[in-house]
């Protein structure tokens, strides 16, 4: 799997086009597809999530998803605490080696995080077709 093409897509709020621009849970849904895989719901789940709050986002994910612990895997759902709440906030993806794919906000850029993302990683899901 090869996700280079994502890397440099800029953030944008709610963005659902790669050629314009995604955010983090638009940036899983581009790299399942790049992957040949699909994401499940993601408008609905957005919506959601926007609505009833951070915690959402990990409480109502599809009942199907297993979670998971390191060794993670690619394509393993992960969800970040990026806020002081210490509740997920944030969605990326594991690409392997280590490596966490996701979508910082502040006008900055996609991009792949080797270092430093452990600490807030809260929890890791792996979708039914990959297990």
């Amino acid at each position: 799997m090869n996700f280079d093409e994502l890397i440099g897509i800029p953030y944008v709020f709610r963005g659902r086009d790669p050629e314009v621009g995604l955010d983090c849970l638009g940036l899983v849904v581009e790299a399942f597809k790049c992957a040949g895989a699909s994401f499940p719901d993601p408008i609905e789940y957005q919506e959601n999530w926007v609505e009833y709050g951070n915690d959402h986002l990990r409480e109502n994910r599809p009942e199907s998803w297993r979670p998971v612990e390191e060794p993670y895997e690619p394509l393993d759902v992960i969800f970040l605490r990026m806020n002081r709440e210490k509740v997920p906030s944030h969605i990326g993806l594991h690409v392997g080696d280590g490596r966490v794919l996701h979508m910082p906000t502040g006008g900055k850029s996609c991009l792949i995080r080797l270092r430093g993302v452990r600490r807030f990683i809260e929890s890791a899901w792996r979708l039914p077709e990959f297990t």
